[in-house]
């Protein structure tokens, strides 16, 4: 399959296709860091990456597949993740000088699932500072535009993930929300996002982004954009009823995707 149509399916459906052995996940994540390579110098989503562990870590996804491995639902699938979690190896900034040289030893508990669920995290999408402000720029990384109009903002303090997501880079990205900051970026950049209601991701993933918070306080409930809108089944189905009162942990996150 062409390099462009790849990057311009949903995770849902390119999950599917790795599973079934349509295309290989370094064809799906070569694509796509194709594309950010691309785009993104005008853009300035992607701000921190990894490129050859990526490409690594789908030759691998891809033997796993062979060897008849249980597969999870975003085996293979490539992401971005908002700075303000944790990926092993990469720092979290949160947009912030202070913090740049801050190397995380382990993922974050969201990340982590993700990763248990099979996706393969390409890098780190850009902040405001402290992820307070309605637009993604900072001294640290720069200033993150539209992709529709890079004289735009692309909203924030989730803008950088919109904005690749937008372009076609990943077709998926983590990011968080607490008054907007998911939400504005999905309409500012045409994408898919969700606003989760109070208590309805389990209290166990609320307090992982809470523990990812910058050093004020500010909280955010972490979900995703998506290019499209059932993109997100995967991450966030579960398996049986919600159960606010009975919180099952991150895990709900990835698991039980048809």
């Amino acid at each position: 399959m062409e390099p462009a149509r790849l990057t311009q399916f949903g995770a849902v459906e390119l999950a599917r296709a790795i599973a079934a052995g349509d295309v290989s996940a370094r064809e799906v994540v070569d694509a796509h860091i194709e594309r950010i390579e691309e785009v993104d110098g005008d853009l300035n989503a992607v701000v921190i990456r990894r490129f050859e562990a990526a490409r690594a870590e789908a030759t691998a996804a891809d033997a796993a597949r062979r060897a008849g491995a249980t597969l999870g639902p975003l085996h293979g699938v490539p992401v971005v993740i908002k700075d303000q979690f944790d990926v092993a190896g990469l720092p979290t900034t949160f947009g912030t000088a202070s913090r740049r040289e801050r190397v995380a030893q382990d993922d974050g508990q969201v990340v982590a699932a993700w990763r248990r669920a099979g996706a393969i995290v390409l890098g780190k999408g850009n902040v405001p500072q402290y992820l307070q402000a309605v637009e993604t720029d900072n001294d640290v990384f720069g200033r993150t535009n539209n992709p529709w109009d890079t004289e735009r903002t692309p909203g924030g303090s989730s803008g950088a993930d919109a904005a690749i997501v937008a372009a076609g880079g990943v077709p998926l990205a983590l990011g968080a929300d607490l008054g907007g900051s998911l939400r504005v970026p999905a309409a500012w950049c045409g994408v898919a996002t969700l606003a989760p209601t109070v208590r309805r991701p389990l209290d166990e993933a609320a307090a992982a982004a809470r523990a990812e918070s910058p050093p004020d306080g500010r909280k955010g409930v972490p979900m995703m954009h998506t290019r499209t809108p059932h993109g997100g089944a995967a991450p966030i189905r579960r398996r049986g009823r919600a159960r606010p009162s009975k919180p099952s942990g991150p895990e709900c996150w990835v698991s039980g995707a048809r």
